[in-house]
């Protein structure tokens, strides 16, 4: 398995001069460089951040945290962090599945989504008009020949995986936290930019320390009533909320929801709930 980040390092763009259409420049930069590549989006994805390149590595409690917020619908826009380059590298084995990587850049007004696989393989996917409240079922994802990927889960879930991390970057109360200013970060940035030209920033993202994780109950029946249905203690998996506020509650802001406790009459059998993003 390649390290992305690190392919990213050795493409050293200092001195090429870029013009911001990807496919003219890729070009260029191959011959500029002296670069044969089977994957020019890897290289699309370098000059897109310029000078600078900023990975965000995650860590299992991120990743565990995202893939346990239910997202059945986009927002009504492209939240801010994927309105530029992204990188984003499991601190541990894997993102999602048996992804590892993920990185994306807007090419023409189009979201780029670049997913590296632990086998070495890669799947490119292009996302276009999606963040107008679409449903996730409904979104004709398409790869980088235009045409549908195979229907692996997937490849339909790493841009819910991505929107999710996004809009809980910028909501209330979320439990994440970015680690960019520590001794440790800043040594790990200086480690990636030696010997090399170009600007380079490692950043964590992890679980709050402050942030109070709740625990599932343990699904002790409490109560039976006269049709046999037993009042079962259950835990609602945490969610996103677009919460309205401001002036005639006409503005919109994300608030992260933190799983909860609650009962629920069932027959005894074990009942999952899952929680969308609230509008």
């Amino acid at each position: 398995m390649h390290n992305v980040s690190e392919m990213l390092k050795d493409l050293d763009i200092s001195g090429f001069r870029r013009t911001g259409i990807f496919k003219d420049d890729v070009n260029r930069f191959c011959d500029y460089a002296h670069v044969q590549t089977d994957n020019p989006y890897l290289i699309a994805l370098r000059l897109a951040f310029g000078d600078t390149v900023t990975v965000h590595t995650l860590t299992g409690g991120v990743c565990n945290k995202i893939r346990n917020t239910s997202i059945e619908h986009l927002p009504n826009g492209r939240p801010e962090f994927l309105k530029k380059p992204f990188l984003l590298e499991a601190k541990g084995e894997t993102l999602l599945h048996t992804i590892h990587t993920i990185g994306g850049y807007i090419d023409n007004g189009v979201l780029i989504i670049i997913s590296y696989f632990i086998d070495g393989s890669f799947l490119v996917q292009r996302e276009q008009n999606s963040f107008s409240g679409m449903a996730i079922e409904d979104i004709n994802f398409r790869n980088s020949t235009g045409e549908e990927p195979a229907g692996d889960k997937k490849n339909r879930d790493t841009l819910p995986f991505i929107t999710v991390l996004a809009l809980m970057l910028e909501a209330e109360r979320t439990p994440l936290s970015v680690d960019g200013g520590s001794r440790k970060s800043k040594k790990r940035s200086r480690d990636k930019r030696e010997n090399n030209s170009s600007g380079w920033v490692e950043r964590r993202i992890y679980i709050n320390a402050a942030y109070l994780r709740k625990t599932n109950a343990d699904g002790q029946h409490v109560f039976l009533d006269k049709e046999g249905k037993q009042l079962k203690n259950v835990h609602i998996q945490g969610f996103l909320r677009n919460q309205p506020y401001g002036p005639q509650h006409k503005l919109r802001k994300w608030i992260y929801v933190e799983g909860f406790e609650s009962s629920r009459w069932t027959y005894g059998k074990d009942t999952r709930i899952t929680v969308a993003i609230k509008e």
